[in-house]
């Protein structure tokens, strides 16, 4: 189960890089970089809490330090 978790947050990554620059366009005060982190660190908190729901508490500790990083960036850019 941990696998199929690790890979579909890696689809997310992939797959979100689009979805983020459409829409991006359609709201103006966005960037797409601020999009993108934005639903790159809501597709993690989803993948810690999928982690956590199936017992695989050892993939919990990489996903968080992906989720603090890029919660500091996400912060970096609107400070």
């Amino acid at each position: 189960m941990a696998e199929k978790i690790r890979v579909s947050w890696l689809l997310a990554v992939v797959l979100l890089i689009p979805i983020a620059a459409l829409l991006a366009g359609q709201i103006a005060f966005l960037t797409p970089h601020l999009t993108y982190l934005s639903m790159l660190l809501i597709a993690t908190a989803a993948a810690i809490g999928a982690f956590r729901r199936h017992g695989q508490l050892k993939q919990v500790q990489p996903f968080w330090c992906i989720f603090i990083g890029l919660s500091a960036s996400l912060l970096s850019l609107l400070l």
